[in-house]
């Protein structure tokens, strides 16, 4: 992995079920400056998003309580209250056509399959987030 980005100001709100994953992503954002918020679960995603400024969402969508999709509600909503745009990005297992429409039919900007590449994953967060990150060209899959 390359270290030549940053994440100073994002507030990264990460749901993964996976806690390898989940711990390997949080140590990344937050060695890049990023502040994280990591949730196991659905559930506790819905009663944790509330109480975080979200400058990134990032769901996975298998998670052992619901569907990963539901989570744009809460966006959603907090985008109308706030009045700004929340990036969003959906992580699956799960290749397809009919897979990428769903995740675009329930709100979701971006997709990514895993396994993720690390530096694509870090790429394109710090470019929704606004920062920089100079050493791979951007390849968002929308």
């Amino acid at each position: 992995m390359k270290n030549n980005h940053s994440l100073e100001g994002a507030v990264v709100f990460l749901i993964e079920d996976d806690s390898d994953i989940r711990f390997l992503f949080t140590f990344i954002f937050e060695a890049a400056g990023a502040k994280v918020c990591s949730a196991a679960c659905l559930t506790e995603a819905k009663s944790m998003f509330k109480d975080y400024e979200a400058t990134i969402v990032i769901s996975d969508i298998n998670l052992p309580d619901g569907n990963g999709l539901s989570i744009m509600q809460e966006v959603k909503n907090r985008e109308r209250e706030t009045g700004k745009l929340i990036p969003t990005i959906a992580l699956t297992g799960m290749p397809g056509e009919q897979v990428e429409e769903n995740i675009s039919a329930a709100g979701f900007k971006h997709h990514l399959c895993k396994p993720v590449e690390i530096d694509n994953l870090m790429e394109m967060v710090a470019g929704l987030a606004g920062n920089s990150y100079s050493t791979l060209p951007l390849n968002v899959v929308s």
